[in-house]
């Protein structure tokens, strides 16, 4: 039984490996809960001004298909029209349709999320699509449709087995539902899932019942 308990230790560790890409939608997640802020774009000057791309923190941010390109540092209360405490994110005029590119090896990125889309706001659109997200790795593309967050206030967590080449956020018609990041996380590791400890406990309960009959 203890080769039984071992192997499909290993077994799971594999599966875990080769699990790609998945998803958090919560800060206080254990996978992103002890990673500090990376960057909360504030320190990045000049704020509040569109180009083809910028750099921050060896993170390049790469406008796509935008003449207007990305915008940094813009303040929330002004740009987002959200009730939330005045911060600095990452946007752009018209869809916003960027790439965040690190130079250095990630496994872990998380940021806050920000999507207008509730009655009578005026830069919400009633029936707009959701955030595309996009995560690139060496085994390809991840795609997720991310749900506009409650009070247009979420978190979206990235863990993949793989380093992170790309993340790709499109807010499609963004001009008038206004979507945009802020402070980032980034880790290198990929944390020890949860779900292996649930099952070896399963399994050590398993083997205890056995040894009882």
């Amino acid at each position: 039984m203890k080769r039984f308990l071992t192997f499909t230790a290993a077994v799971a560790t594999a599966a875990w490996a080769q699990a790609g890409v998945s998803f958090v939608y919560s800060s206080s997640d254990a996978a992103f809960s002890p990673i500090a802020i990376y960057d909360d774009y504030s320190g990045y000057t000049p704020i509040n001004t569109g180009g083809a791309s910028f750099v921050s923190k060896s993170i390049t941010y790469t406008a796509i298909a935008n003449t207007v390109g990305v915008w940094r540092g813009a303040d929330l209360g002004d740009d987002l029209a959200t009730t939330e405490t005045p911060d600095y994110v990452v946007v752009a005029n018209g869809d916003e349709h960027y790439r965040i590119s690190p130079s250095f090896t990630v496994r872990r990125m998380g940021f806050e999320t920000f999507t207008i889309n509730e009655p009578g706001n005026p830069r919400s659109l009633p029936g707009a699509p959701n955030v595309k997200v996009t995560v690139t790795t060496v085994a390809g593309d991840t795609v997720l449709s991310l749900d506009p967050p409650k009070n247009n206030h979420g978190f979206l967590g990235i863990i993949s087995s793989d380093p992170i080449l790309s993340v790709v956020w499109y807010g499609e018609q963004g001009g008038i539902k206004d979507t945009g990041i802020a402070n980032l996380r980034v880790a290198e590791t990929v944390p020890e899932p949860a779900t292996l400890l649930a099952l070896a406990g399963g399994l050590l309960a398993m083997v205890r019942r056995r040894k009882s009959a």
